[in-house]
């Protein structure tokens, strides 16, 4: 019997240039969406920003094992997305993580259109449009 691994998962701390945060939104939404719906390895991706400096991204990444986060590196989408935003981003900061507990819901209920906030469309980024992105050891020319 295989052994379970836990998810790798890693905290990315962005900051953008204000002048250019419209332009990096719309790129991390695009690679976002499509990392978890092409990459099997990808578990979830959040992408953030902070509520009194906009310019401030933090994305949680997760993926199944290393091996899954190395090949989101390679993946066409990713390089996309690096090459379109090495020029927004002021710096990076790469958190390594220790998974403790990690749970989530599937989809949520909603009562009224004001609870669907949780629905996956929201969680994509198609509704509340948030921002942020991921990265790799402090900030190496890989990471988001």
């Amino acid at each position: 019997m295989e052994e379970a691994r836990d998810p790798y998962v890693r905290l990315a701390e962005i900051d953008i240039d204000p002048a250019q945060l419209d332009a990096y939104k719309a790129a991390v939404m695009e690679e976002i969406e499509s990392s978890v719906r092409l990459e099997p390895g990808v578990l979830a991706l959040y992408a953030v920003s902070d509520k009194d400096n906009p310019a401030r991204i933090v994305v949680l990444e997760m993926y199944a094992d290393r091996e899954a986060y190395e090949a989101h590196l390679e993946a066409p989408h990713f390089k996309a997305y690096k090459s379109a935003t090495q020029h927004m981003v002021r710096s990076l900061r790469v958190r390594e993580t220790a998974p403790i507990a990690l749970s989530a819901k599937a989809k949520c209920k909603a009562k009224d259109d004001r609870q669907a906030a949780c629905s996956q469309a929201r969680l994509n980024g198609r509704a509340s449009r948030p921002s942020a992105a991921i990265s790799g050891p402090a900030g190496s020319a890989n990471d988001r």
